[in-house]
């Protein structure tokens, strides 16, 4: 056993020689109470007083956002880079807010609307037969839709 000093309240205790350099605190009180004193570095604070600030409420301190949905989209952007290397084009977020706007948040295909359903992101040409990524080529479905489309192309935007 090798004794140490507490680096909270000063006191001795004594350690196992294999824990003689990484033992700092004398119990899990001195711990806890050191780490709620813990000061962060300059960047760290700037991120926590963002996250803090009303102008960035809806992302979380290490950037992600708090939005269930544009964490989906993406995901599913990552997805889609995966499948197709020869990715032709792209869109944003924004874009495909304003294109389900624009169908006022209805599935193309069978008319339900959201909250009911999930819209999702279909290509109207399949990345698999050369179509692109581009907002053009996108139309809202949802899931089940989008699913039973499989790789046809078929438009519903234009019936």
């Amino acid at each position: 056993m090798v004794t140490k000093t507490c680096i909270v309240c000063g006191q001795a205790f004594e350690v196992h020689k294999s824990r003689k350099n990484k033992a700092k605190y004398c119990s899990y009180q001195c711990y806890w109470s050191n780490l709620h004193n813990y000061e962060y570095s300059e960047e760290r604070n700037r991120k926590i007083s963002i996250a803090n600030s009303g102008a960035n409420c809806n992302f979380y301190i290490d950037g992600r956002s708090k939005d269930s949905e544009r964490r989906d989209w993406i995901k599913n952007r990552g997805q889609i880079k995966k499948r197709s290397s020869n990715l032709n084009g792209s869109h944003t977020y924004g874009d495909w807010m304003t294109l389900k706007k624009q169908h006022n948040f209805t599935c193309l295909c069978c008319g339900l609307k959201e909250p009911e359903i999930k819209l999702t992101e279909d290509h109207i040409i399949p990345l698999s037969k050369g179509g692109s990524n581009n907002i053009e080529n996108i139309q809202p479905l949802c899931r089940s839709c989008n699913a039973k489309k499989y790789t046809k192309i078929i438009d519903y935007s234009n019936n």
